[in-house]
Formats: C-alpha cells, sequence, structure tokens
C-alpha cells in the first residue's frame, strides 16, 4: 500500500514538474505597436514625436471603401426577383440595402451614434464639427 502512495506521489510530482511555468508578460509589452490594417493613421508631433489628435481640418483620405459603398448601393440592377408559388416574390439583394452603425466621441468625452444607409449622411457625420468646434451630431 505504501508503495502505491510512494509511486503515485512521485508520478504526481514528475507531472506537475513537467507543467510549463505560466509566463509573464515583459514590461515592455505594453510599448510593443499594434498590428497595422489598411485605413489606419496616426498623427506625430514632428517636434516630440509623441501621437496627437488629428488636426481641425483633417478629413480622412477615404472614411467609407469600397467594400461599404457595395454595400450601401440601393441599386436594384442585375437584382433578379422570383416569383414564389404563394405569389410573394423573393430577392436575392447581393449585399446591397445595407445600414451601418456609426459612432464617434467628442471632445467632452460624450459618443454620438448614427445609423444610416446613405453615404453622404456617413460621411457627413464622421466629419462633421458644430460651430463651436466641438464633435456633435448635426
Amino acid at each position: 500500500m505504501i508503495r502505491i502512495l510512494f509511486s503515485s506521489f512521485v508520478a504526481l510530482s514528475l507531472m506537475l514538474l513537467a507543467i510549463p511555468a505560466v509566463a509573464e508578460e515583459p514590461e515592455d509589452a505594453k510599448d510593443l505597436p499594434v498590428p497595422s490594417q489598411g485605413g489606419m493613421t496616426a498623427h506625430i508631433d514632428p517636434e516630440t514625436g509623441e501621437l496627437i489628435p488629428p488636426p481641425d481640418d483633417y478629413v480622412p483620405e477615404r472614411i467609407v471603401d469600397e467594400g461599404m459603398r457595395a454595400m450601401l448601393s440601393q441599386s436594384v440592377e442585375g437584382l433578379e426577383f422570383v416569383t414564389m408559388p404563394d405569389g410573394s416574390v423573393q430577392v436575392d439583394l447581393q449585399g446591397r440595402f445595407q445600414h451601418f452603425n456609426v459612432a464617434r466621441v467628442g471632445d467632452d468625452g460624450q459618443v454620438t451614434g448614427l445609423c444610416s444607409s446613405q453615404l453622404q449622411q456617413l460621411e457627413s457625420f464622421l466629419v462633421a464639427k458644430n460651430r463651436d468646434g466641438e464633435e456633435g451630431a448635426q
């Protein structure tokens, strides 16, 4: 009996030693760059090299990409309408007629959102400033 207990203890000890130690995150890990993605921009102060907020007159080159444009399309060109046996009509919208929810954070920390299917409305919302220079819904 003691021999079985001792063998079990030795086996358990060896298993515990075989478990790799949990690696701690290195101190400089928080300083590592975020993986880049298409459309990312950064504004850097040329004197200090620090990240800064975008200038007030900054307008991104491309707020809405071509994929989003296709999803916002409300063209019926090329869509196939199929009349079902019960008289209802089925249409494959091919990814069109979508709505987008967008949000922005104002200088005061207030989050403002918009849901729209209109390209110009979405772009205007994302770059608009009100008369006081603060971000806000227009």
